[in-house]
């Protein structure tokens, strides 16, 4: 929270916007391997 005092808004916002698609992309992930072992 405090880190974000130091950072531009747009670059947050990229932070943010990446940090879920490597969510979204590490939960599929996952996902297909438990799908693909069990």
């Amino acid at each position: 929270m405090a880190m974000q005092a130091f950072i531009p808004c747009e670059s947050a916002g990229y932070v943010n916007i990446l940090s879920r698609f490597i969510n979204l992309l590490l939960a599929q992930y996952v996902s297909f391997i438990v799908w693909f072992l069990f």
